[in-house]
C-alpha cells in the first residue's frame, strides 16, 4: 500500500436554464493498493495525523463485496489486481465530509471499474458501480448510469449520469441529465498524485485540512448563488432516494 497527496481541481458547469459554474482546488489523499486479494483484507495504513477507520465500516465492506462479485462473475484472476481509493480521511480532531469519493479496480494498471460513493448534505448515500463489462475504462467512452438520489436542491433526484474516466493523470468527467434527457450539469475532477516527503508533509496536511474545512461552506455558497439566480428548487421532502 502506498499513500499519495492528490492535488486536483473540481470544475462544475450548469448548462440548463440559468448558466452557473465554478472551479475549486481539490486536495485529498490517494491510496494505492489498499486491499490484499490473497488475504482478503484491507492492507494496514499507518498515519499519526489521519484516521482511516472508514475502511472498515459497512459501506466500505459493501463496496468490497460487490467488487469481489464483479471479479467472480467475470472470471478475473487475482494476479496484478489492485484497488485504489481517492478519499479524504478524517483527522484526529475533525470529521471530514466527502460529497463524492472514488474507488478504482485495476488490472495490469488499467481501470476495470470505478465506484463513485456519493453523499449528500442530508447524509444519505448512494453507490454507483461504473464499468463496461471487461472493457478498459480509458476515457474514450461514456458509461451511463441511472441517478438514484437527491444531491442538490437545484436538480431532480431522478435523471441520468454519464461517466468518463481516464487513468494517469486522473481525469473523471460526469455529465448529469434531467429526467427528460436534457443535459443539465457538467462536472470534472482532474489532478495528479504527489509523493509525501519530509519537506512537504506539513504543507500537505495544512492544505487538506483547509480543503476539508471549506467543503460545506462552498456547497452552501454556491446554493445561495443559484437561489439568487432563481434556479428551480426541488424539495427534499424527507426522502432523497429514488423509489
Amino acid at each position: 500500500m502506498k499513500k499519495y497527496f492528490f492535488k486536483g481541481v473540481v470544475s462544475h458547469r450548469r448548462v440548463k436554464s440559468k448558466k452557473h459554474g465554478f472551479d475549486y482546488p481539490y486536495r485529498s489523499i490517494f491510496l494505492e493498493n489498499i486491499y490484499d486479494f490473497q488475504e482478503k483484507k484491507i492492507n494496514h495504513i499507518q498515519s499519526s495525523f489521519f484516521n482511516f477507520s472508514f475502511l472498515k465500516n459497512d459501506d466500505s465492506e459493501k463496496i468490497l463485496n460487490n467488487i469481489h462479485k464483479f471479479i467472480k462473475k467475470n472470471n478475473i484472476l487475482n494476479e496484478n489486481l489492485k484497488i485504489n481509493l481517492l478519499k479524504t480521511p478524517d483527522f484526529s480532531f475533525l470529521k471530514t465530509f466527502n460529497p463524492v469519493c472514488f474507488w478504482f479496480l485495476k488490472k495490469n494498471e488499467k481501470n476495470l471499474m470505478m465506484v463513485a460513493e456519493v453523499t449528500n448534505t442530508f447524509h444519505e448515500k448512494q453507490i454507483y458501480y461504473v464499468h463496461d463489462s471487461l472493457n478498459i475504462l480509458d476515457g474514450k467512452k461514456w458509461i451511463p448510469i441511472q441517478k438514484k438520489m437527491y444531491v442538490s436542491p437545484f436538480a431532480d433526484k431522478q435523471g441520468l449520469y454519464q461517466f468518463k474516466i481516464s487513468g494517469e493523470p486522473l481525469n473523471i468527467k460526469i455529465n448529469e441529465f434531467d429526467p427528460s434527457g436534457k443535459l443539465e450539469i457538467l462536472s470534472n475532477l482532474k489532478g495528479e498524485k504527489i509523493n509525501f516527503s519530509w519537506r512537504n508533509k506539513l504543507v500537505i496536511y495544512f492544505s487538506i485540512f483547509i480543503n476539508s474545512s471549506l467543503v460545506i461552506a462552498r456547497i452552501h455558497l454556491q446554493a445561495l448563488f443559484l437561489w439568487l439566480k432563481k434556479v428551480k428548487v426541488f424539495a427534499h421532502n424527507g426522502k432523497g432516494y429514488v423509489d
